[in-house]
């Protein structure tokens, strides 16, 4: 895995000049024609790398900014239009160690920078900025396209980042960006499979750190390859998310990450939910001790209740057979004109929550805790001698 320290650009705005003398005329055209400057300064700074991993492939080389020869830009206008810089070419050079960037101008106004890549003596790329959408993106904090304006004869800074292309293909990058930090990055393996079985599983993961964050698709592979931010003394929280299985969060230190899971992967096991839908298995009507003076009755999908008139209500008890959650859809429909005393309630162990108390009603609840052996019970209750009302619950799932 390679380790790249911080190279910050400086971009300014814009004139072509070649010789002391033709930047004097550059300086007289800014004054006739209303136009910035741009000015890559750039400061060169060491690379220290070691062999990063990208599928099975190990790096062939070491990109160094020494190797530089040249760079790419390319700049639109606002709308997307093309101005006189597309893939155009600029030399760099070197001078007390600073490389410089050929200068360039620009007529005053809005405009996006969508490449910059330096390259070698063999017209290789690099260096590049990702694309903002791309694989990479999440590496620099401002991927292309960038926009900047240009002020009459002033000079605009702008700041853009690099990454080392060695490893990576151009559609990692999305191809593309202007001056320029160079990115460290950390490469990490990962595995994902169910608890208690060989399964390997594809899902999504999320890593964030302070100033970080990205989230993407992993594969049902041994050796996924994650790539982050280097954050010196970071804690980096990784989040495994699957459909049909618990979320798992894991904090890994940046020393874990270089030191254990770049060569090993980290192997992450996930719960798989299992869920009774309706009332059936252990919660089949059957199951359900029931009593009370209104109709009542179960179906796979329904617990049904009416109370024609007169009052009173229904209990459906029932024990849970482990621990889990509990969700559902209640509704009551209130006959009686005027009656606002007619409830219904979910009970866990003696402590009833109830639902509704003012009319007819509806809704959801959603993951109520329960452990093994809690008494869970549904219960209606009309208040006076004139109450009528009817009503369900359906929807129900229990998650273990």
């Amino acid at each position: 895995m390679k380790t790249i320290n911080k190279l910050v650009l400086t971009l300014f705005s814009v004139s072509l000049l070649f010789t002391s003398c033709a930047e004097q005329n550059v300086s007289d055209e800014l004054q006739e024609v209303q136009m910035g400057t741009v000015d890559f300064s750039i400061q060169e700074s060491t690379l220290n790398t070691q062999a990063s991993k990208k599928g099975s492939k190990l790096a062939a080389k070491t990109n160094e900014l020494a190797d530089v020869t040249k760079a790419i830009i390319t700049i639109l206008t606002e709308d997307g239009s093309p101005t006189d810089f597309d893939n155009t070419e600029l030399t760099v050079n070197r001078l007390n160690g600073e490389l410089l960037v050929q200068k360039i101008a620009l007529p005053i106004g809005n405009y996006q920078l969508t490449q910059f890549s330096f390259m070698d003596v063999n017209n290789d790329i690099i260096f590049t900025t990702p694309l903002a959408g791309s694989e990479l993106a999440d590496l620099v904090t401002n991927p292309l396209a960038i926009g900047f304006t240009i002020g009459n004869n002033a000079a605009t800074p702008v700041e853009v980042e690099v990454v080392s292309t060695e490893t990576y293909t151009p559609q990692d990058f999305g191809l593309v960006s202007f001056p320029i930090t160079e990115i460290e990055k950390l490469d990490f393996l990962l595995a994902v499979s169910e608890l208690g079985s060989n399964e390997i599983l594809a899902g999504e993961y999320t890593v964030t750190a302070t100033g970080f964050t990205t989230t993407k698709a992993f594969a049902a592979i041994e050796e996924n390859v994650i790539t982050v931010r280097d954050i010196e003394n970071a804690v980096y929280t990784l989040t495994i998310t699957k459909d049909g299985y618990e979320n798992v969060s894991i904090d890994l230190t940046r020393d874990e990450i270089v030191n254990t899971y770049h060569t090993a992967p980290l192997v992450v096991e996930l719960l798989k939910i299992v869920s009774i839908d309706g009332f059936t298995e252990a919660f089949s009507g059957i199951n359900w001790t029931t009593s009370g003076v209104i109709a009542r009755s179960f179906s796979d999908s329904t617990f049904s209740f009416d109370c024609g008139g007169g009052g009173g209500g229904v209990v459906a008890q029932i024990t849970i057979p482990s621990d889990g959650t509990i969700s559902f859809d209640w509704n009551i429909v209130i006959r009686s004109a005027g009656q606002y005393g007619d409830s219904i309630n979910y009970i866990i162990n003696g402590v009833s929550t109830n639902l509704s108390a003012s009319g007819s009603a509806s809704g959801s609840v959603i993951d109520i805790p329960v452990s093994a052996g809690d008494v869970f019970e549904f219960t209606t209750w009309g208040s006076t001698q004139s109450s009528s009302y009817y009503g369900s619950i359906t929807n129900f799932i229990f998650t273990y």
